[in-house]
Order: C-alpha cells, then structure tokens, then sequence
C-alpha cells in the first residue's frame, strides 16, 4: 500500500490483516511524506516500510497550466489548474509500491480500508489453481448506520508480473491473467473513510493533465468531467462529459455522463434541460435506477406528487447491479421514501403506510421516518430495545386497542408490551422467567447472566398502569388461568419448535378471539412448522406476526327490504368495504315488484328461513355501517357469551346503551326461547324489536356491541314532513296503535321489561 498521514486508519487496516501477519503474511507500506507518524505505526505491526518524500509528486508550471485550461475551461468559469499545483502520480507509486514485494501475487489496498473477509486458506488453493487476478465486492462507502451505501466489485489482487497500474489518479489495471470472482467468504473489502479526508483538488489537477496527455482515454475524460461539476465548474464539466459521451465508451458510464449533465443543468438553473437528459440517461442504460431517482428527486423538489409516484414506481423493477457508482440507498429505502410522500400527498393513505413501513425495515431509527410514522399512523413505535418491525408493534397496538385483555408470552425488554399496553384499555398481562431462552442456541440466557432483563422491563414499561407480570414459564403460567380468560393471547417466547408447540397447546384454550405469534419466517423454521402443524397454518401474517382467529362463525346478514331501493344498493356496496370479515352470507327479501307493506317482523323471518349462518345480523336497508362493524359484532358475542349462544346490539348512534337496539347479532340458538322467531310475526312494525331485546335480556343473553358502529339513515332525521310513506304508515294510525298496544300485552304476559 501507499500511505500519507494515516495514522488514523492505519490501525483498523492492520488489525484486518492480523491473520495474515501472524502466518507470516508480508506488508509493503511505501510512504509518500507523512508528518503524523504513520511510517513508525507501520513499523510497529511489522510492515515493510520504505519513506519516497515526494518521489511521486509533479509540479505544474504555468505554460502546462495555461495549456489545460486552453483546452478544458469554459470561459466564465474559475481556471481549473494554476501555475504551482502540485499532484500526485498513484499509479507510479502503487507500481513502485508492488515492486517491492518478495511475492508476484499482491493485493493492493489504501490504509483506510480493512478486510471483513479475508479467507487465506482458499486463496491460496485459486492461486495455486492458476488464478492470476481476483474480483470481489467492495464497500467504498457507508450510510450513517454503518451500512453499505456504495457497492461494487472490484480487482485490486493480481499477479504483478501480469497486471500494472496506469493512470494519474483514478488509476486502473492493465494486463492479461486468469481472473475469477470470488464470494464474500474468500474476500470482503470495506472503506472506511475519514469525512474531509479527500481532496477534490488534488483529484482535479491530475485528471486535468492526464487528460490533456492521454486525451483517447475515455474513462478519464468521464472522471475529470465529474471533478469540475463538483468544483464548481458546470459549463466546463458539460463540455468535458459531451466529449466523453462521443467517445462511444462504456455504456453505463456514458449514461452516466448524462446523468452529471443533468444534474449541471441543475446547477445553471435549466430544469427543461435537467429533465431531458435524465431521460435520455435512462434510454441509454434502462438497467439502473439512477436516472429515474433524479427524476423523481426534481418532481419532489417542484410538488408534483402524481410524477413522482410514476417515476419512484418505475424505479422498483429495476434489479440491483455492480456498477461502481450505484447508491444502495437507490436500491433500499430511497424509492419507498419518495412514494409514501407521494402517496400521502395524493390522499392515498393506505398506500402511504405500506412504503413507510418499508422505508422503516431499512433505516429503522431514521428521525425523519419516525416523525412521519407518528403522522401515518396511531401507534407512533416506541425506542425499547428489540427485534420486533414498526409494522409488527403497529399491528400489535391495533389489534389490543380492539380487545379488553391480552396475555402475552414472552416480554424480555417490553418493545412489544409497549405497543400492546398503549393500546389495549383492559389488562396486558406478562408472562415470562426474564432469564432468557432455554435454547443454548439463544443468545439471550446469556445476556440475562449480565444484565437484570426483568428491571429493565420494569423501567420501559414504568409508564403503563394496565401490565400485570406473571414472572413464569409458559406451561406453569397456563396453569393461573381459566379457558377463555384472554381477548387475545401473543406468543413470543421460546423458538424451538418443541417449546411453541407446547405454548400453542396450553394457550390456545385461554384466548376467546385471537391466538398469534411472532417470527413466522423462513429464518424461523421451526415457527412454521409448529404453526403449521398445529394450527393449520395462520390465517393472516403481519410481517412475521402469525394470526389465527378462533371464532370465526357464519354470518347471515339478513336484510328485510320494503322500498328504498337506493338505499338498499349503498348497503350492499358498503357491507364488502366495512365488513372487516370474510365469512358471512347476505340474505335480502323484498316485496317488490308488488309492494304490500307486510312489515319488516314478517320479512325478516323470510330471511332467516333461508340463511344458514350460525349468527344473523339484522340490518335495515337504511343504514351504512362502519369499518370492520362484522367483526366488532362477532368479537363482542365471543367476549361475552364464549358458547355464542346470545345477542349483542349494534350502536346505530341513535339510541344508546339500555336503550332499544333496532340493530343487532343474535345466536341461532337462541330460537327455540323465542317461539321460532327474532321478531315476532304479529307486530305490523313498531315493537319487535323492543319485545326481542327485553326477552333475550331476561334470558340473561343480551350485551351492547359499543364499537360494531353503524349510521342509521333514520327516515325522519330530517323531520316528520319528509319522512317515507312506508315508515309513515308505521309508526302513526292504526297499524302503530296496533303494535303498541300488542307490545303491553306481550309484555305483561311474558314477564319482559318495555322500554319507552
């Protein structure tokens, strides 16, 4: 290697190469004049050291200087090299450099890299094979995270005698030997910059000469055209990137070159021009994301959402590829962050959500994503430390704001408990030893020998009034609780399918609706297979949460219909938007085409004759019912009568809690106790449905379902005047003071309390 002032990297570099060292590996350091001490660091791990001074550096005089900026400078613009620069010839020095090595077979590398892989054992089988020269994946730049940001593969090993470097700077091999590229468990090479380390300068200066020497070398031409746009020379760098586009080079790197003219468009405050040859980039190259990301950046940048979703989409169905220059950022989270933006602004929040989440499955810290995820969505996450993805813990804290108590199985720090306990208004009970997994392969036994895993949990969740911790094992734990104790249960505790197994056996009789679990991925195929074969597989995964519903009756809605028609059709549409369950029949009977006003009592009973659902939700045809107003209904009877054997009301929003439910859930079963009917067949109208619930209420069967909510689109919300015939007719003259009249009566004899 070649090192100046590097006493920083130095150390990480070598300690990579620690093994190879150790075995006797030799290191060649050259020294091109550092003052911070790197020549005796070098020294101290046993390097080959030899100090040049400025052996490799050239001077420009003002005749050469005034020649290149002749050639090169676009006039207006600052001169690009000056009489006194000085520059540094690399490929001289890494050539000086290999030829003192004792080996023929080198590997080439600056101080501010390392080797994450570095498998000497199977070199030395492909050199010994005939291999002349080595490929492998290079990491020239990381993210904020630590992550791989810039990619690609790269060939700095090879057979001196073979291969030489040329160039000025951005030097490039040249030769002919038996090249083979090798997987990141032979050779893995990551740079690890210091931000302010490069010298842009000192770039510009040796490509401006080399350049001017070399003017036919067209990968040169496209690097010398970059260093002036980012210097501040726009025009020039124009010029300089057409001259390399007819050069007729590589392809993806003349694309390239459209792209940096596009982006100097930029610059000059030329947007017709920006966005024309990032089109053009993308013609030549469909094959990389870079010129539709530009794209999708300058629409950002004007609030034109609509094209950003066109351009962010199109991105996606382009693969990755080893092109030095590609930004994983491109391939990751960046097209996702452009389309929940899009999609937020185009009112498509759904949509929005998705894209977020994604974003959060790469970057998952990322303020910005956090400030927005608390916008997207009702959980906004939460810091504690753990596995668990935002759209998991949103999951979790959507399904325990819907249930009045959850148990869950396997806590540790309280990530999930956090999400679980901001949602759910019951109880969130904790199960769990908080001494890690008994699996050996676990990591986490370990970690709870060093650190107090329970008090750690206390201070995360020291917010939260609602936990109750069972400080157990899954199967002693099951033992406190009775069947059906739980709204829902969460399984996250031990992964070994033996252990899931069991938890599944013990808990699934303590839940009355919902039975899940965490980590149902190919990463954890024991999971699955536990899922699989004792449950039949989930219902539904959210990330790798597995969902099993344990009550899932058939639902016959049954709508009795007596005018109204287009009323009727704005039910039936809003049903399959809102249902929130897929396991449910729609009955509805008319008197149509001869309309004969026999009453809804007598109609309903048409429907429920022909339904063949466990439950039978009545609604009627004036009503528009809300998001998941099935579910809510079906949970409601589950929570309440475990056999689902009653009734629950549904809020209408226009009567309340003890009032009249003109809406409701009931059990078949509940027949028999009722005559064979819901409503009972002699009221015209009015009543059935007062008589229903006071009955049903006597049987000690009845609840309100408070969050199964529905609209009724009451006939006279708008006054008597403009109410329907139909209703008119049934609740004034004879046929009401019939039902009325019917209803005491009834009442009296059946012994049920009438509501006014």
């Amino acid at each position: 290697m070649i090192a100046k002032n590097e006493a920083k990297t130095l150390p990480r570099c070598m300690e990579s190469l620690k093994e190879f060292r150790e075995r006797g590996g030799e290191v060649v350091l050259v020294d091109t004049g550092s003052t911070d001490g790197t020549a005796d660091i070098a020294r101290s791990f046993g390097c080959k050291v030899t100090e040049v001074g400025e052996k490799f550096i050239k001077v420009i005089d003002e005749e050469l200087a005034n020649k290149i900026n002749e050639r090169f400078l676009v006039e207006g613009e600052p001169v690009i090299l000056k009489a006194g620069n000085r520059l540094f010839n690399f490929a001289a020095a890494r050539n000086y450099a290999t030829s003192l090595a004792t080996n023929n077979m080198i590997c080439t590398l600056d101080a501010d890299e390392a080797y994450s892989v570095l498998n000497i054992d199977r070199i030395n089988e492909l050199i010994e094979a005939g291999y002349g020269q080595f490929e492998y994946q290079f990491v020239y730049a990381h993210d904020s995270y630590g992550r791989p940001s810039i990619q690609f593969v790269q060939s700095k090993f090879f057979d001196k005698t073979r291969i030489q470097w040329g160039g000025i700077v951005h030097e490039v091999l040249s030769g002919e030997a038996m090249r083979l590229l090798v997987g990141t468990d032979i050779i893995y090479l990551e740079h690890w910059q210091i931000p302010g380390g490069e010298h842009r300068s000192n770039y510009l200066v040796g490509l401006g000469l080399d350049c001017f020497e070399n003017p036919d070398k067209d990968r040169q031409s496209h690097y010398f055209a970059r260093e002036l746009m980012w210097t501040g020379h726009p025009k020039s760098a124009l010029k300089e990137f057409e001259r390399h586009i007819t050069m007729n080079g590589w392809q993806a790197e003349r694309a390239q070159s459209m792209i940096f003219m596009g982006d100097c468009y930029g610059m000059m405050n030329a947007p017709e021009k920006q966005v024309e040859w990032y089109h053009k980039a993308f013609h030549l190259d469909p094959a990389r994301r870079e010129a539709l990301i530009k794209l999708t950046r300058f629409y950002k940048l004007n609030n034109k959402p609509a094209m950003v979703l066109h351009y962010a989409k199109m991105s996606l169905d382009i693969p990755w590829t080893d092109y030095y220059a590609n930004d994983k950022a491109m391939y990751e989270q960046e097209p996702h962050e452009h389309l929940y933006w899009a999609y937020g602004w185009l009112g498509d929040i759904p949509k929005a959500r998705k894209h977020l989440l994604k974003c959060l499955d790469y970057l998952p810290g990322y303020p910005v994503y956090l400030r927005d995820f608390a916008y997207y969505f009702d959980y906004p996450g939460n810091n504690v430390d753990g596995y668990m993805s935002f759209e998991e813990l949103n999951f979790l804290n959507s399904m325990a704001k819907r249930m009045e108590s959850v148990a869950e199985l396997g806590s540790w720090k309280g990530r999930s408990t956090n999400a679980l306990a901001s949602g759910c208004g019951g109880t969130v009970t904790s199960i769990d030893t908080f001494m890690g997994s008994q699996d050996p392969k676990d990591w986490t036994m370990e970690q709870a020998k060093h650190e107090d895993i329970y008090e750690t949990f206390k201070k995360n969740t020291a917010q939260f009034s609602n936990i109750v911790v069972n400080r157990k094992d899954g199967t002693e734990a099951s033992k406190d609780y009775e069947d059906k104790s739980f709204d829902m249960v969460f399984i996250d505790a031990e992964h070994t399918y033996e252990a899931l197994q069991n938890d599944i056996r013990h808990w699934k009789s303590k839940a009355k609706i919902l039975l899940c679990g965490h980590d149902y991925c190919p990463a954890w195929k024991n999971v699955m297979r536990a899922v699989d074969e004792e449950l039949g597989g989930p219902d539904e995964v959210h990330g790798s949460i597995w969902v099993k519903w344990l009550v899932k009756p058939l639902v016959s809605v049954c709508v009795p219909t007596l005018g109204r028609p287009e009323k009727l059709h704005r039910l039936l549409e809003v049903i399959k938007e809102n249902a929130g369950y897929d396991n449910y029949e729609i009955i509805v009977k008319t008197d149509e085409p001869v309309p004969n006003n026999i009453g809804a009592p007598k109609m309903l009973k048409k429907c429920v004759d022909e339904s063949t659902g466990d439950l039978v939700l009545f609604l009627g045809n004036d009503t528009v019912p809300e998001k998941n107003f099935i579910q809510e209904a079906v949970w409601e009877m589950a929570r309440r009568f475990p056999d689902l054997d009653g009734m629950v009301g549904l809020n209408d929003g226009f009567w309340k809690k003890g009032d009249v439910a003109t809406h409701w859930l009931a059990s078949r079963k509940l027949l028999p106790a009722l005559d064979g009917e819901f409503f009972h067949t002699g009221y015209n109208h009015a009543g059935c449905d007062n008589e229903l619930i006071g009955r049903v209420e006597k049987l000690g069967k009845y609840s309100w379902a408070e969050k199964a909510k529905l609209y009724h689109d009451h006939p006279v919300n708008t006054g008597w005047e403009n109410a329907d015939q139909m209703y008119k007719d049934s609740y004034s003259g004879e046929k009401y003071a019939h039902d009325l009249a019917l209803l005491k009566e009834r009442g009296e004899l059946l012994g049920f309390a009438v509501r006014a």
